[in-house]
Formats: structure tokens, sequence, C-alpha cells
């Protein structure tokens, strides 16, 4: 009779045990995995002068910063307006952030080397920009783009030699004031005479609660 109650109460721990662990079916982490909970990587914004550029905390997975990988291995196509589409969609809903009105689109010559596109940013708010230009199929180009303050300081300019940029590459764009911002778009001189079209989104990311 002992040796019948052993069995039982060994058979009853082995179970509690068995039910203690979560299945992969269940979708529950096991022992000594972590899953992140709330809002998935949203960066938060960091304490910053009015009108000046602050830093964000990169949202990352393990050791990869989503700020940067998400257009690592980019490359352009000959449609200026689908690459900035792309870029948006890639990088934007990745790192928590929501596009901005519409894709700004223009083209560029001799007599008007410069694209403008102005937007309201909010304060707390974070920003960034993706953009692309294209001319001759076949011919290269490299796209600039900086953002300036209501009072014509350059806050921001893009540091990269393709024919598509993202403004900055590694992280948002945060300010502490209600101000328009302008987004200058320009291309290489000798790209001027093919009229280049161009394509810029604006991404935003609310201010923290």
């Amino acid at each position: 009779m002992a040796r019948l109650q052993l069995i039982i109460f060994g058979v009853a721990l082995l179970v509690g045990a068995c039910q203690d662990q979560p299945r992969p079916w269940d979708g529950k982490p096991q022992a000594g995995v972590q899953r992140s909970g709330g809002k998935p990587f949203l960066p938060k914004t960091a304490s910053a002068k009015v009108g000046a550029i602050g830093s964000s905390a990169r949202p990352s997975v393990g050791e990869i910063d989503l700020w940067s990988s998400c257009h690592q291995g980019f490359h352009g196509s000959a449609n200026a307006h689908a690459d900035a589409v792309r870029l948006g969609l890639i990088c934007g809903p990745v790192t928590g952030m929501r596009k901005l009105g519409n894709t700004h689109v223009g083209q560029l010559s001799e007599e008007h080397p410069q694209g403008r596109v102005r937007f309201n940013a909010e304060r707390g708010a974070c920003y960034r920009v993706f953009g692309a230009a294209t001319r001759k199929p076949g011919d290269t180009l490299d796209l600039d783009l900086a953002l300036l303050s209501s009072r014509g300081s350059r806050l921001a300019k893009d540091e990269m030699t393709d024919s598509w940029a993202v403004l900055h590459a590694n992280k948002a764009l945060c300010t502490f004031a209600n101000e328009p911002f302008e987004v200058h778009i320009e291309v290489d001189d000798e790209a001027l005479e093919d009229t280049p079209r161009w394509a810029i989104e604006i991404w935003r990311l609310p201010p923290s609660q």
C-alpha cells in the first residue's frame, strides 16, 4: 500500500512539473527568455534646447539598431516616388513612427536647382525624412537633404552620397518647440541638366506622454 502511494505521489509531481512549463503553442516565453512589453521599441525623446535637435534612445532588438539597420542594403531604382515610399515603409513602422501627410514630389532643373517642403513641427515630437531622386537610366546622382528651422538655421544635413537619403541615417530629429520646419532638396550640379525628379516622405513620432 505504501509503495502504491509513493508511485501515485511521483506521478502527481511529474504532471505538475509538465503543467508549469509553457508549451510552444501557448505563445508564452520559456524560462530565461524575456519579452518586451507595452509599446514595442518606441524611443523616448531626450532633453534638448528649444529649436534644437534632440537625440533619441535607439529602439533595438538585441544588438540590432533599428534606426540604422532598417535601410542597410537598400538600393535605389529608376522611380524616385517608389523609392521614397519603400524607405518610409521599411524604416517608419519598425521604429514606431507614422507618416506625416502625403508623399511630396517635384522636379529640379538648372533654373530651379532646389526643392522645398515645409511642415509644422510639434513640440516634443520627433521626425525623420526619407527621400530619393532619379535622372536618366544608368546615370548616378547624389541627393542632398537638409532640415532648416523657421529662423533659417540648418538643423541637420544628410551625409550620404547616394540617389536616396535618410535624415538622419541613425536617429530621429526631435524638437521642443512648435514651429515650421523646411526640408531642402538638392542634387549635384551635373545632374541638373537631366531635370531629375525627387520625392520625400516625412515620418513622425508623437510626443511622449
